[in-house]
Parts: structure tokens; sequence; C-alpha cells
């Protein structure tokens, strides 16, 4: 939020990723600091705080943190391979916790239905 408020345009461009610059390694995780507008940010914060918090309870902070940037990283690779084009904003990082919620609650139905 705070990078939102203060950035602008010229830094924007320097942190949001472009596949035609993929030797600023930075760019990787940059860009999920970089988001269109008011809604995007909010939206993906709002997910984030919700999914993020169901799992620190039970993995912990760092774990979680990792699982974010890694998730985020991944997603913009993969991303570049099918549209090359400049990305932005935190999805990627998103998805990875969403996907992550949903194995914790199979394990939790799991141990809890095998006892």
């Amino acid at each position: 939020i705070c990078f939102h408020i203060m950035s602008t345009s010229d830094m924007k461009k320097t942190f949001r990723f472009e596949p035609v610059r993929c030797f600023q390694i930075w760019r990787f995780v940059t860009y999920m600091l970089v988001h269109d507008d008011w809604y995007h940010l909010s939206l993906n914060v709002v997910i984030q705080c919700i999914f993020a918090l169901l799992l620190e309870k039970r993995q912990g902070h760092l774990r979680i943190l990792l699982l974010y940037l890694l998730g985020g990283v991944t997603g913009v690779l993969g991303a570049s391979c099918f549209h090359p084009d400049l990305l932005i904003g935190a999805s990627a990082g998103v998805y990875a916790l969403l996907i992550s919620n949903v194995a914790d609650i199979i394990l939790v139905l799991y141990t809890t239905l095998k006892k």
C-alpha cells in the first residue's frame, strides 16, 4: 500500500516485470508491488490477508513468506512463457496461498478422518 501511494510512474516502470528485461533479476519479485489501481491493490491485499492468516496459524510466518515469494516468482516465469508482455500485481502469490489452503484443508480432513 505504501509503495502504491508513494511510487511514481518511473518507479513503477522500474519495478514491473518485462520479459525483454529479464536480466534485471529484481523484477521477478518487485513486480508484485506494482498494481494498476486501488481496486487491484485492495483485492490482492484482502485476499492475501485472508489466506495468509489461515495458513500462518498452522505453518508459521517464514514458511508462508517463502511460499508467497516463490509462488510469485514461479507465476511470473510461467506467465511470461504464455503471455510475453509486462506483468504487474501479486496475483501469483495469492494463487499460491489459495492452493496451499486447499491442500492444507485436505490434509486436515484426511488426518481427522484417519483417526
